[in-house]
């Protein structure tokens, strides 16, 4: 698994030992990363990333919130609760030299712990077949993780049914595969 664009193109991350992951395939992440850099999601800017203060969420190995560090973001936070998920990310933010931008959290995305300030990015990828999005959502809005300028992009199994909060509407959903990529926001 190797990161697609900006200024760690081609390096290689690690994977979690142990556990069962299902990275996302590079070309989901590259087009997904195409429809936020062009889609016009965040009021003044273009890309969604610039600068941006993301949330990896349900995180694995970290790819997509490392992409985005890559690729202009300004700062990283990975939630994850699985032991060897944690130790991966910690060894990817010290190789690529992020560790200064990145926190990890040990919590369980449906629970997670308050926040002062909601993130521009989130990115939020629930294990497929356990359903888990409306109520990581629900949690994470709850917490202050997730505002009105918050862009959320979830990861789940194309043939899964999801909901998601009322208070929030989809921007987008595309297919890739097996792999369906939704946008979402706060409803104003």
């Amino acid at each position: 698994m190797r990161l697609v664009a900006g200024k760690h193109k081609g390096r290689a991350l690690v994977a979690p030992s142990g556990i069962s992951v299902r990275p996302t395939s590079d070309k989901v992440r590259e087009s997904l990363f195409n429809v936020l850099a062009h889609g016009g999601y965040r009021a003044g800017k273009q890309s969604v990333l610039e600068n941006a203060r993301v949330l990896d969420a349900f995180a694995g190995s970290g790819a997509l919130g490392f992409e985005s560090l890559s690729r202009g973001a300004a700062e990283c936070i990975f939630m994850e609760k699985a032991e060897a998920a944690l130790d991966a990310i910690k060894k990817n933010s010290f190789e690529l030299g992020e560790a200064s931008r990145v926190r990890i959290l040990r919590t369980d995305v449906t629970n997670p712990p308050s926040n002062t300030e909601p993130v521009d990015l989130l990115f939020i990828d629930p294990p497929y077949k356990e359903l888990l999005l409306l109520s990581a959502l629900k949690g994470l809005l709850a917490a202050n993780w997730v505002g009105v300028d918050t862009v959320c992009c979830a990861e789940l199994d194309a043939y899964d049914e999801y909901s998601i909060p009322s208070k929030m509407e989809l921007l987008l959903e595309r297919r890739y595969g097996r792999t369906r990529i939704i946008i979402l926001k706060v409803a104003c």
